[in-house]
């Protein structure tokens, strides 16, 4: 070590007075060995702080020896100050100006409603994923509940039922155009019959579309596989808008 002339293995701690090996004495900033052993130089630390501390002026707890409050008090003080600063910022959902109070000044959305919109919006798609692999799981798992529950559901309402497919047999009346010719009438009946166990025959723009509604004649029939069938519903979907 540097403070020592020789290349001494053992030391004299000054305040136990117990010769110790080095290993024993911490170093300090300098990297010189210190004159007090472990133990006694943490028996000091402890003893200074207890002498040097004062009391914080809100809470009177103790503190640091040149400070006046503690640091919850003054990181309290701090953000107050930086609270009762406002700036204007510009909402990113609705694009209306409030005013930013917190403490950074950095707050995008101006209210919890504007922050779930814009995450929903950029994570549409793939919940819309997640949710439709956790139902057809779900109706895989469970697929004898699901029979005995539209039998009892059938049965309890059957006016139910019979409306709903009165509707899908007059909307399918209605968008069959009387100027089909019999070979395409033909046609119709032979893309129900050729349909693979499995499949559903799709209405590429479907009868009952929410903005459009389109017409039960061959060139709008196709076959698809029926759990997509069923998650397309009454949508046009993007391959048949371009179409």
């Amino acid at each position: 070590m540097k403070n020592l002339k020789y290349n001494l293995t053992m030391k004299t701690c000054k305040i136990c007075k117990i010769s110790k090996s080095l290993d024993n004495f911490p170093l300090t900033g300098k990297k010189y060995v210190s004159g007090k052993c472990k133990p006694c130089a943490t028996q000091y630390k402890r003893q200074w702080k207890a002498k040097v501390k004062s009391k914080c002026l809100d809470c009177g707890t103790e503190c640091g020896r040149y400070s006046t409050r503690c640091r919850s008090c003054a990181s309290k003080i701090v953000n107050r100050k930086m609270r009762t600063e406002v700036r204007i910022n510009t909402c990113l959902c609705c694009r209306e100006e409030f005013n930013d109070s917190t403490i950074s000044k950095k707050q995008k959305f101006c209210s919890k409603q504007c922050r779930d919109n814009t995450w929903y919006s950029e994570n549409k798609d793939e919940l819309a994923e997640r949710y439709y692999d956790v139902r057809k799981q779900w109706g895989i798992d469970n697929r004898e509940h699901r029979i005995t529950y539209h039998k009892k559901r059938a049965k309890t309402h059957a006016h139910l039922y019979r409306a709903k497919t009165a509707k899908r047999r007059a909307a399918k009346l209605n968008a069959t155009p009387k100027w089909l010719t019999k070979e395409q009438l033909q046609e119709i009946k032979d893309i129900y019959r050729t349909c693979p166990k499995g499949y559903h025959v799709d209405h590429i723009v479907p009868l009952q579309g929410k903005n459009v509604s389109g017409l039960h004649v061959p060139w709008n029939l196709c076959h698809l596989e029926a759990f997509k069938n069923l998650k397309k519903s009454n949508k046009l979907v993007k391959p048949h808008i371009e179409i």
